[in-house]
């Protein structure tokens, strides 16, 4: 298990190095900014991983997801008035951007996971899915199932990779 997450603790790393110093455009500095900020929350998920620290690294998985999302969307969809708004926290509800990016093909693989914002949601703000991977036994400890780590560890650098590529518009 640490070895997939050093594995991709080096390929975020390794996006990182061809971005520093990369000229961006002014009117891109926002969308890049937020692509960047993605990239960020998921390569806190894989440190807070290494660490052994799954609770937090869970509760990211969210932010990764809908920063992403938000970063298409403002990039590929939204007007001049809905950036404008944007630009002072005023975003569509995830659903709406879900349902305007159904169409893009930057967007296609990844709207399917907002199947699972409940998930999310729970891991983020200490619901049921976050409990339940603390009870076992008579300790409270984390307690998550090897195969959703590795989701994680899988979701993360996925969507890393894919706001790398947003760089290249």
């Amino acid at each position: 298990m640490q070895e997939k997450i050093d594995e991709a603790l080096k390929v975020i790393d390794w996006i990182y190095d061809q971005l520093d110093g990369l000229p961006v455009k002014h009117e891109l500095h926002i969308p890049c900014a937020r692509y960047y900020i993605s990239m960020q929350h998921a390569n806190g998920a894989l440190a807070l991983l290494r660490l052994n620290s799954p609770t937090p690294a869970f509760a990211l998985a969210r932010p990764i997801y809908e920063t992403f999302m938000r970063s298409i969307w403002y990039s590929h969809k939204a007007s001049e008035d809905e950036r404008e708004r944007a630009q002072n926290d005023d975003f569509p509800t995830l659903s709406k951007i879900v349902k305007s990016l159904e169409d893009d093909p930057a967007a296609t693989n990844i709207i399917k996971q907002y199947e699972n914002i409940n998930v999310l949601h729970s891991y983020t703000h200490g619901g049921s899915y976050q409990i339940l991977n603390h009870i076992g036994g008579t300790n409270l400890k984390p307690n998550f199932d090897e195969k959703e780590v590795l989701i994680l560890i899988d979701w993360s650098l996925r969507l890393a990779i894919a706001c790398s590529f947003q760089f290249c518009h």
